[in-house]
């Protein structure tokens, strides 16, 4: 037994081994640690951009009402104005705040298409009833930033004396989210809408309430039938929302309403919540952002295939002092230990570098994200992302197991080191024969990816479809081949052995490939895995890209387009 304050074995290993390599070669280690972070930082900065982009996708409404109870919607077009008479006949003794909505879109006028697809800053414009918005917030105790901007535009330095009502008559007067940095909105906006070139007039802000949904900055608040006029469909509804007052029996009014309205629409209408659409968008975009996920996933496999080439090096430069330590008596299982914990520390520091840096990237990926989303899906102000807890914990948690899992096999060979054959032999690493395994191993690798290539793509919710098989086949053949480039080099030199124009510096330098160690048959992996990658990527952008043009040649087909 040890006596008690004597520093325990694990703690001197990992003082006078780890650390003090760690200390003595700080550029190699912080270059490890700095390839796993970003690694890591890929993987997150991707997912906090589609975290970001989904969770951007609301109802403007909740920015007005807060989130109401159900909204109902045509299957096809649109819903008349005279279905808000129907429902308050149907429901006279109901309590509910009926609030009709339109939306449309506006963009800032422009010639030619100036920009990326989808990067043009595009306004949501939305119609509401101010009248029915005043009543809820009144209900509510004036809590909403509805009634908050109309109850404090009476004292608005621009108001010039006249009324509250007066200026929200103005046809073209709208409500805009305050301008960064000065706290107030522009006076006045020129846009397109409905191929219109309209100046609208600011009267009010759109002010942010505690507790309630921001704003998006591409939001204006209109009322209802001037935006009706201007896009041509008086008469005519996007959507119409209820909100039940508050109450203790409350959940119980709301499910009674919406079975009331399924009832009565006879298919006319379709019934469904704030929730059901967010559902909805999160489902549109789940193909696009998995291949995503996938895809960052590529950058922390180089990742930990550098760990594991690192490890393995450092064994090799370590491994008398480790034949020391066996030599002296500590068991195996501790000199395992004592590896595995230095993979953990790389990956806990690589993995939290990582979270820093892909909340870093994760502000510049979302706009490439957004834009895509914008372009393809819905729209979206989303223009920043914020470091989410549970995919920081992810991610930390990624970057530790696979660290772990990449210094398993250095920390397997570090415990069987013999030290009898170690002490003294320089640090010259021996080639080994090739593996009778490598060849069936990978033969049966590029045979399972040829089969998973015969496999049909995966059908999400929604009539999306990812092709998961097709990823397998791209990591089974990756790693077919990435085995069968290790076996290649005695092969080959096997081969320039016998050509006599070799000169002598070429044959001494070839000398060092004819029995491979496992680290250059690691390196020779790694850079298959990067040349595969890399032309994967290039034939995935000019398969799209000549897809899209043989498209557009195909269906466009006149001299000259005209849009809005």
């Amino acid at each position: 037994m040890r006596s008690q304050g004597a520093p325990s074995i694990q703690r001197l290993l990992w003082t006078q081994i780890t650390w003090r390599h760690a200390r003595k070669t700080p550029w190699a280690t912080g270059l490890l640690v700095l390839t796993l972070a970003l690694g890591v930082a890929v993987f997150l900065a991707i997912r906090l951009a589609n975290r970001a982009a989904v969770s951007s996708f609301r109802n403007f409404t909740d920015v007005v009402t807060a989130e109401s109870d159900g909204i109902l919607n045509a299957p096809a077009g649109s819903l008349p104005e005279s279905v808000l008479s129907e429902l308050r006949s149907a429901f006279p003794e109901t309590p509910v705040h009926w609030i009709p909505v339109v939306e449309s879109t506006a963009t800032e006028p422009g010639n030619g298409p100036e920009g990326a697809i989808g990067g043009r800053v595009t306004y949501q414009v939305l119609g509401v009833d101010w009248i029915a918005v005043q009543n809820l917030a009144a209900a509510r105790g004036f809590d909403r930033p509805a009634a908050n901007a109309v109850t404090s535009t009476a004292s608005s330095p621009s108001s010039g004396g006249a009324g509250v009502w007066e200026r929200f008559r103005d046809p073209v007067a709208v409500m805009a989210p305050a301008s960064s940095g000065s706290g107030l909105p522009p006076t006045s906006l020129r846009l397109v809408i409905q191929e219109q070139v309209v100046d609208l007039h600011v009267v009010a802000s759109i002010p942010e309430t505690p507790g309630q949904p921001k704003a998006p900055s591409n939001l204006l608040l209109m009322d209802l039938p001037a935006l009706q006029a201007l896009t041509g469909r008086s008469g005519k509804l996007d959507r119409i929302e209820f909100v039940v007052p508050e109450g203790p029996d409350r959940p119980f009014r709301v499910a009674a309403l919406r079975r009331g309205l399924q009832s009565l629409s006879g298919g006319r209408w379709i019934v469904s919540t704030p929730s059901d659409r967010r559902e909805n968008a999160a489902t549109m975009t789940q193909a696009f952002r998995m291949n995503l996920s996938i895809l960052s996933l590529l950058a922390l496999l180089v990742g930990l295939m550098l760990v594991f080439q690192a490890l393995d090096g450092a064994v090799v430069r370590r491994r008398e002092e480790i034949a020391i330590l066996r030599s002296l008596g500590v068991d195996p299982e501790r000199i395992r230990r004592a590896w595995l914990l230095e993979a953990a520390v790389l990956g806990m520091a690589g993995g939290s570098l990582g979270i820093l840096l892909g909340w870093a990237g994760a502000q510049g990926a979302i706009r490439a994200v957004g834009q895509t989303v914008n372009a393809l899906y819905f729209s979206t102000a989303v223009r920043s992302a914020a470091l989410d807890p549970i995919e920081s914990a992810a991610a930390l948690g990624i970057a530790v197991m696979a660290s772990v899992a990449a210094g398993w096999w250095p920390a397997r060979l570090a415990a069987r080191t013999p030290p009898a054959q170690l002490l003294g032999c320089g640090r010259a690493q021996k080639g080994v024969s090739t593996p009778a395994w490598m060849l069936p191993a990978a033969l049966g690798l590029l045979a399972v990816g040829g089969l998973l290539a015969c496999l049909p793509a995966l059908r999400l919710a929604g009539g999306a479809r990812i092709s998961l098989a097709a990823y397998g086949t791209a990591l089974s053949w990756l790693l077919g081949f990435g085995l069968i480039g290790g076996l290649m080099p005695p092969f080959l030199l096997g081969r320039l052995s016998s050509w006599s124009g070799l000169s002598a510096p070429w044959r001494l330098a070839l000398s060092q490939l004819r029995r491979p160690t496992g680290r250059h048959r690691l390196a020779i992996a790694g850079l298959v895995c990067a040349v595969c990658m890399t032309a994967a990527m290039a034939i995935l952008v000019g398969s799209f890209d000549t897809t899209l043009r043989g498209w557009i040649e195909r269906t466009f087909v006149a001299d000259l387009y005209v849009s809005s």
